[in-house]
């Protein structure tokens, strides 16, 4: 980066540059954008870049396509769990039966952590540095700031995992790991994970949609409102998910039909299923 003349300028033309990357809607301004607000000053004249990150966040609030861009980006991924949080994993090449924990968990996290920050003015540079400040000042309960703080620190543990594994056999290093040779805890430990990130993700796309408030929620979560888990309420079970499958042609401005009774088995294995993650893990169903 030193000798790229894109990454080395004077405070002036960092200036014209940020501005210029801003009000053209260059091609890679995800990726610029990035870079620009995950820098963290190391040496030199610290005063330089303080100045322009002041600028770059004084110039995002003028500009919130660019905040549009980044959402684009980040909600094309979707986590790798299908059916009853079962891991979808590569379907050919050399990594058939495994799936990258890095590029199907830890970026998302990074990804929109980053977006939220970025959204509500928060200067931290690193993901679990935003988290906590993301909480303190109330855009995210403190529960959920754990929930998303705890997956991310599984994922990395597990990408960290896999690459030192394959660096002392020799092998060439990724982020892939085979999810059949897991333990059951370390299963269960991944699949929870994922489910905090898709979480995180449902949690970013209603806020750039303006159907939730991360102010408001934070506030209302000081009250609290005591509701039976799904599995204590199995004889509701079919008719939430008659109306989430009505919700889910009405998202999609399809009218309402009716849809074909499910068969025995189908039926046993919902209702006998433990829906940890309630009425969004039966939502999810839905929708895959």
């Amino acid at each position: 980066m030193a000798c790229n003349p894109i990454w080395r300028k004077s405070l002036t033309e960092w200036k014209q540059q940020v501005r210029y990357w801003f009000e053209s809607q260059v091609r890679e301004m995800g990726r610029f954008v990035t870079v620009l607000f995950d820098a963290a000053p190391i040496a030199g004249d610290i005063d330089l870049f303080k100045e322009l990150n002041n600028y770059a966040f004084d110039e995002l609030a003028k500009h919130h396509e660019v905040l549009r861009v980044l959402h684009e980006e980040e909600g094309g991924h979707r986590v790798p769990l299908g059916f009853l949080g079962r891991f979808l994993t590569e379907k050919g090449g050399e990594h058939r039966g495994e799936l990258d924990v890095k590029r199907s968990g830890l970026i998302f996290v990074v990804e929109a952590i980053r977006i939220l920050s970025l959204k509500n003015n928060v200067r931290e540079t690193g993901t679990l540095k935003r988290i906590a400040k993301l909480v303190e000042k109330g855009f995210i309960h403190a529960n959920d700031g754990e929930y998303f703080e705890a997956a991310y620190q599984v994922l990395l543990h597990y990408a960290l995992k896999s690459q030192v594994s394959k660096a002392s056999r020799g092998e060439k290093i990724d982020t892939y790991i085979d999810p059949r040779i897991l333990s059951p805890r370390d299963k269960e430990m991944l699949r929870d994970a994922f489910k905090a990130v898709s979480t995180l993700q449902d949690l970013v796309k209603r806020a750039r949609e303006g159907r939730f408030r991360l102010d408001l929620y934070a506030r209302l979560s000081l009250w609290e409102l005591r509701v039976p888990p799904l599995r204590q309420r199995r004889a509701d079970l079919l008719g939430w998910l008659d109306r989430l499958i009505q919700k889910w042609f009405r998202d999609r401005h399809q009218p309402a039909r009716e849809v074909g009774e499910l068969d025995a088995e189908a039926a046993e294995l919902l209702l006998l299923h433990r829906w940890p993650d309630n009425l969004r893990g039966l939502d999810r169903v839905v929708h895959r």
